[in-house]
């Protein structure tokens, strides 16, 4: 991990020089979570997950767990994830 993060600093470094002296400047593309579409994605699957919370415990729907052990803990990493991008 040391040597990646040594990589990483030295390739941060040589993309400024270069930026500094060329016209052709290179951009660090921001991630899905620093992006409008993310943050659209974070509340479709915010609203989601309660929906199906509500419907199970209110509705008494019938819930494939299976799908459930898939579905919450991806939405709940995305949401984190979102919420640390936001949060720098």
């Amino acid at each position: 991990m040391k040597s990646f993060d040594g990589f990483y600093d030295d390739l941060k470094i040589q993309i400024e020089k270069h930026n500094m002296t060329n016209s052709n400047l290179i951009h660090e593309k921001p991630t899905i979570y620093e992006t409008k579409i993310g943050m659209l994605y974070g509340i479709i699957i915010a609203i989601s997950l309660i929906i199906i919370t509500i419907c199970y415990i209110i509705l008494k729907t019938k819930v494939n767990f299976g799908i459930l052990l898939i579905l919450y803990p991806a939405g709940i990493i995305f949401l984190y994830r979102l919420y640390i991008a936001k949060k720098k």
